[in-house]
């Protein structure tokens, strides 16, 4: 029997949709190479806590028979959703391969500790203050030079993301969020000419690039916020720093995404479950054939 022909390959998701566009060039390229490939959310798989101890699905059995497990989006949920679903990914990863691991998942949807890994590894970011109350949010609007960036801990798409330039308004926004009793994560602004650089990681290479140009002057460069994706080859200093970055959160494939300012690159933000329909606009080549092929070989290693 031919390898692929014994395997199973699961793809998670956080919400109900297992039609979006970077789900279904997934299934099309291991469907290309005779491997089964199955869908499913959270909301279908239960535990048996039993001697076996292992994850069910309604409709496809174990999963602990998969050949590999895909997380393309955690999803949003509660306190309790997120534990269980984090802790899913931690007992499948002893006897599943995961694309990406928990832990991974972990750093990279936390803003928080993303910047101090990236911290640690010497790799430049945008000056950051994280605070939780309204008298420690003016002071860092201040020490970050009255034009700061505030994002949610958790988030992507560019979602949530304010730009905020006057104090007023710096402390009707903080006074909400301790009320809420979220983190006010914030950022200093960088001027970078309203564009940004992404670069697709699959293992230890750089497969893609873009770069992320806004419409109407923006300063938001998200490809879901209207911008516009433009062909881009990565320099040896670029290409360098986004590896670091990937490498540094141990992802098996991750979107890093950086800014050029006067001084130096500096790193935004990393995505481990990247969207690519943006990025494949621009590229010749199917990325997700990249990846299923890197997948493939991981497992069979």
């Amino acid at each position: 029997m031919n390898f692929n022909d014994q395997m199973k390959i699961g793809i998670i998701i956080g919400g109900s949709d297992c039609r979006g566009w970077n789900i279904l060039r997934l299934k099309e390229s291991f469907q290309r190479r005779n491997v089964q490939v199955i869908c499913f959310s959270f909301k279908d798989i239960f535990c048996v806590i039993d001697p076996s101890f292992h994850f069910n699905h309604t409709k496809f059995g174990t999963l602990n028979d998969f050949s590999a497990i895909i997380l393309r989006t955690p999803g949003l949920g509660n306190l309790e959703q997120i534990f269980w679903r984090m802790n899913v990914l931690r007992i499948l990863e002893k006897s599943v391969p995961t694309f990406n691991p928990p832990k991974v998942i972990e750093r990279a949807v936390d803003k928080l500790q993303t910047s101090m890994l990236l911290e640690e590894a010497g790799i430049p970011t945008p000056k950051t203050i994280v605070v939780e109350n309204v008298e420690e949010g003016i002071n860092a609007f201040f020490e970050l030079g009255e034009d700061i960036v505030l994002k949610p801990l958790f988030g992507s798409m560019g979602r949530g993301i304010i730009r905020i330039n006057d104090l007023e308004t710096a402390y009707d926004v903080f006074r909400v969020y301790e009320n809420f009793f979220f983190v006010i994560y914030l950022q200093e602004f960088v001027p970078h000419g309203n564009r940004d650089i992404r670069a697709f990681i699959v293992g230890d290479e750089i497969v893609a690039s873009m770069y992320r140009i806004s419409r109407d002057n923006s300063w938001k460069t998200n490809i879901c916020q209207g911008a516009i994706p433009k062909p881009c080859i990565l320099d040896e200093q670029l290409s360098e720093l986004a590896l670091r970055t990937a490498k540094k959160l141990g992802c098996h494939y991750a979107g890093v995404d950086i800014i050029e300012s006067e001084s130096e690159p500096l790193v935004l933000e990393v995505n481990s479950s990247p969207a690519w329909s943006g990025l494949q606009a621009v590229t010749n080549f199917s990325i997700a054939d990249r990846l299923v092929e890197y997948i493939l070989e991981t497992i069979r290693r």
